[in-house]
């Protein structure tokens, strides 16, 4: 499947899943250098607050691409980190919402080590891969 989105160059929303080192992090990076996509990689664990989400991800959403051939990608790696209820706002909420208005240009990889941490409305708009008891494997093109 990775591999057809390379040779597409094309990329769904996806959530890359499953248990820690097993290279889901290293998939993303490595799908953005294959591709020569523009990117933003957040470490969720780090900078999992609904401020970043509304300041730093909107503003590369609404930023022009330099590569117009392939979507922008944003990396929300460890996103089962991201902020759930808290007031009745979540990060997670607020980046449903972004993801449906940036479709048009941005593309989103979540990595999480439990699905189940991630909101249903989230995970509808990603393509799930992974599994936890399985590495995940990548062939790159010569």
């Amino acid at each position: 499947m990775l591999e057809s989105f390379l040779i597409e160059k094309t990329l769904p929303n996806i959530i890359l899943a499953g248990k820690q080192g097993i290279g889901k992090t290293l998939i993303s990076k490595l799908l953005i250098t294959e591709l020569g996509a523009d990117h933003l990689f957040i470490n969720c664990g780090y900078e999992g607050t609904i401020d970043v989400i509304r300041s730093k991800v909107v503003d590369f959403c609404n930023a022009m691409r330099l590569n117009t051939d392939v979507p922008k990608i944003v990396v929300l790696d460890e996103a089962d980190s991201l902020s759930r209820e808290t007031a009745g706002s979540s990060a997670q909420k607020a980046l449903r919402n972004i993801i449906q208005e940036s479709s048009d240009d941005t593309r989103f990889i979540l990595t999480c080590n439990y699905l189940g941490n991630i909101i249903e409305p989230l995970q509808s708009r990603c393509v799930p891969i992974g599994r936890t008891r399985r590495t995940l494997t990548i062939r790159l093109r010569s």
